[in-house]
């Protein structure tokens, strides 16, 4: 069973410029590591052959600039256990390994593809050798920057990594990983003279998904400036254990917009400062931090870089790869840019540094940087730096984007695209809005009715105050209160009312000036919302809730199907009360005349002694029936009987009795 091994890593810091891809060495492209754009892997060949014991040798060779860069690194000196000593090992291979969660390609565990690791062929040996770079550029040799010592793999607590580092050199610890949240399990650096020895006391994190702890630190020889930097590594396990080698390459910031604005490049410089180790440090202990770059030229507070263009529609593909460095502005707290915006716009951006800035914002939508819709020029200075633009006119509603470089030297910075040797570029989408204004059409309302209109989903805006001072009238939301809007949103609009019933009304609800791919006004009659999508050539939309009291056709029908009345007999009548609509009714008041004279005396004449001889029943429709006491001929010639309920096109029905005298 293997157990309790370790991997380390060496890589070789160079600070050249952006190399592509060519050869063995390559890039990890999946992995939290916050260096992925710059750590330049070697490949040794395919796990698990083995290394010759007399040692080897790899160049890659590149064109940057039109310079030839050659990067050659070799192995020699090895021993410890039988020949050969080094076998070719891919980190991933052990279920605890650091490496890969770092740095891979096609994922972690077995997943990697990476045959960056150089393993003890032996088991429980330890193997020494001698690892030396040194570079050249159009054939003329460039002093090194210095070294990365990792270790890529978990220590097992009587396992470790050292290396002896050339003399001047400063040791820094630029990474730390450990795995599970909960681990809390230290990391030990110790410097004894120019040897630095990496040990888990420990031992490795427990649980699922357990990997750590470990660290990655720099060996700075800036100082020594040398043609060729060289160290002596050794490695020893309870099982075996495995170095990474590569170089640290200086990396670029991309621009992140989509294809069309271009391609802008900034290269990474700067040089390392803090996470230094002197004696013995737990680099998990409190008030220990990883070195950082000292990079005199930065947008926002953050920095990473990349291997390629970041092109994405909605520019976020730079805050998606490594860290989200795109912190220069805050879009949400910007001005409102719109249609109707005139005069300037100004972008307040967080800088550090004292370089030289630029923004374009694409106000007509076509794509591309134009050079009237660049800012003035500007310098960063306090922390802060202020990029001024003069709207031109005929600003196009929609998504756009901006795009700010920032760099030393004024020149490179003075286009949109391009490659500039310092600092940074930062694209953000940025909407520019046009207004939706809403109004209320009151027809045929009850005085003092009152009610809002909304709009939710859209930018800023105050809802619409409504109250019915005449009973045909319009309100107009005022022109500061309007809702702002983008092309293809999508807006919610709503009425509610304050006072008076909404059932009173009919509802009717359209806007003008949505035009373009996409309109639409997704509306049922007599609804109190709508949905609104706003078309792709819309520049202003207008919409009116119209509210139209409902009236009711109300009717009253009396017969006896008699032609002629005779006195001394009965008749009886049959009332019908009927809604024609539209408008329901609740309490309709019905009243009937008596027609006789002198009831219940000898000279009575017309109609007497009437009596409601068949109760209400509802012959169509919806309607509620008055009780049986309240219909009373009593009430009918007196008060009037009142009907609960009818509901448009219903009707009831009732009979009276009387005697003709």
């Amino acid at each position: 069973m293997r157990k309790n091994h370790a991997i380390g890593g060496l890589l070789l810091a160079l600070l050249l410029g952006l190399l592509p891809v060519t050869s063995w060495a390559q890039f990890a492209s999946g992995g939290s590591g916050q260096y992925r754009g710059e750590i330049f892997w070697f490949d040794w060949g395919a796990a698990p052959n083995t290394i010759p014991q007399a040692g080897t040798t790899q160049t890659n060779q590149v064109t940057v600039g039109g310079r030839t860069v050659a990067v050659t690194c070799s192995l020699s000196g090895i021993s410890g256990g039988a020949a050969p000593s080094l076998q070719i090992y891919r980190p991933g291979g052990w279920w605890q390994d650091g490496l890969d969660e770092l740095y891979n390609i096609g994922g972690t565990g077995t997943s990697n593809t990476m045959d960056i690791g150089l393993r003890n062929r032996v088991n429980g040996q330890l193997v020494s050798f001698n690892f030396a770079c040194s570079a050249t550029v159009n054939g003329v040799a460039r002093p090194l920057d210095g070294l990365v010592f990792a270790d890529a793999e978990t220590l097992s607590a009587s396992e470790y990594i050292e290396a002896d580092m050339p003399a001047g050199s400063v040791f820094r610890v630029i990474e730390r990983f450990r795995a599970p949240a909960s681990c809390t399990s230290g990391y030990q650096i110790a410097q004894t003279g120019v040897t630095y020895r990496f040990t888990s006391p420990n031992g490795p994190c427990t649980g699922t998904g357990a990997s750590g702890p470990m660290a990655i630190g720099f060996i700075d020889s800036v100082a020594i400036s040398s043609a060729t930097v060289s160290a002596t590594v050794r490695i020893k396990g309870d099982g075996i254990t495995a170095v990474a080698l590569g170089l640290i390459i200086a990396g670029y910031d991309f621009g992140d917009a989509p294809a069309s604005y271009g391609s802008a490049a900034h290269q990474t410089q700067g040089s390392w400062v803090g996470g230094s180790v002197t004696g013995t440090q737990n680099i998990y202990a409190a008030g220990f931090t990883p070195a950082t770059r000292n990079d005199s030229y930065v947008l926002g507070t953050l920095k990473d870089t990349e291997t390629a263009e970041q092109a994405s529609v909605d520019a976020s593909g730079d805050d998606t790869n490594g860290i989200d460095d795109e912190n220069a502005v805050n879009i949400a707290g910007l001005p409102r840019l719109t249609v109707e915006s005139t005069g300037s716009y100004v972008v307040p951006v967080v800088c550090q540094g004292t370089g030289f800035m630029r923004g374009w914002i694409d106000f007509n939508l076509n794509g591309v940087f134009d050079s009237n819709e660049a800012s003035g020029q500007t310098t960063c200075a306090g922390g802060s730096a202020t990029l001024t633009f003069t709207l031109p006119a005929g600003i196009t509603p929609g998504r756009s984007f901006l795009r700010i470089r920032y760099a030393a030297d004024a020149t490179q910075i003075a286009s949109p695209v391009g490659i500039a040797d310092s600092g940074e570029v930062e694209d953000h989408a940025i909407p520019i809005y046009l207004p939706l204004q809403l109004q209320k059409s009151w027809q045929q309302a009850k005085v003092n009715d009152a009610l809002t209109v909304a709009a939710s989903g859209a930018s800023g805006g105050v809802a619409l105050s409504s109250v019915a001072n005449t009973p045909t009238e319009m309100d107009v939301q005022p022109l500061a209160n309007r809702y702002w809007v983008l092309p293809s949103g999508s807006v919610t609009l709503s009425e509610a009312f304050i006072t008076g019933t909404a059932s009173d009304y009919g509802k009717a609800l359209a806007c003008t000036g949505n035009t373009g791919t996409g309109a639409a006004l997704t509306y049922t009659a007599d609804a109190t919302s709508g949905t609104l999508v706003v078309g792709a050539a819309s520049t202003s939309v207008v919409c009116t809730f119209t509210n139209t009291s409902r009236v009711a056709a109300l009717a009253i029908d009396k017969t006896n199907n008699v032609a002629q009345l005779t006195s001394g007999t009965s008749t009886t009548y049959t009332i019908t009360v009927s809604n024609g609509g539209p408008a329901n009714v609740v309490g309709a008041l019905v009243r009937d005349v008596a027609t006789g004279s002198g009831c219940g005396t000898a000279s009575a004449s017309g109609l007497c002694n009437c009596t409601v001889a068949t109760q209400c029943s509802v012959t169509s429709g919806t309607a509620t029936c008055p009780t049986s006491i309240n219909l009373t001929w009593a009430n009918l010639t007196g008060s009037g009987v009142q009907i609960p309920l009818m509901n448009a096109n219903s009707s009831i029905q009732f009979q009276v009795s009387c005697q003709v005298f």
